[in-house]
């Protein structure tokens, strides 16, 4: 997603608009009944007015089993928050197994299911020194992401779901 394209979902083959009210996000991860994105490129309007700012700290996550609802006024398992601007905008989100994984430049938040249902989802900052300036740069295998982060001149990082290992 670039963030002014409306979200398009395939079927049968070929795509198609999303009906209705989406929000445009910069970059998208599903885990398991959930799609989830960051940058919200553009003002988004929920269905009982509320305006929603678009902002470059923003994380906001579908509805359970509804990639297409991100509203919460609709469907109250959506969900969304900005997180705290501790090192700078959000700049690409991954899934790990059932989580996400979210970076700033200088930051790595991960985003999980809370056993509360009150508190739908709970983020955990694992580090606010390392983080990730190139989004492109994050793969993941055999359940490790693996990405560059900017510290040191760029160093080459590891993070198994638990801690964050420098591997350059």
């Amino acid at each position: 997603m670039n963030g002014a394209d409306t979200t398009q979902k395939s079927t049968t083959g070929a795509f198609a608009d999303v009906a209705g009210n989406q929000p445009k996000l910069t970059r998208i991860a599903v885990a398991g009944e959930y799609m989830a994105g960051i940058g919200l490129a553009a003002n988004f309007t929920r269905s009982d007015a509320v305006v929603v700012s678009a902002s470059p700290y923003l994380v906001m996550i579908s509805a359970v089993g509804n990639p297409e609802q991100f509203d919460p006024s609709v469907d109250t398992t959506a969900f969304y928050q900005d997180i705290v601007d501790t090192g700078g905008p959000l700049t690409t989100i991954v899934r790990l197994r059932d989580f996400f994984v979210v970076f700033q430049r200088s930051g790595v938040y991960v985003i999980e299911q809370n056993p509360d249902p009150a508190i739908k989802w709970q983020i955990r900052c694992v580090s606010d020194y390392f983080g990730c300036e190139w989004p492109d740069s994050v793969i993941e295998v055999n359940n490790v992401i693996y990405w560059i982060s900017p510290t040191r001149s760029g160093e080459v990082c590891a993070f198994d779901g638990s801690q964050i290992t420098v591997l350059s």
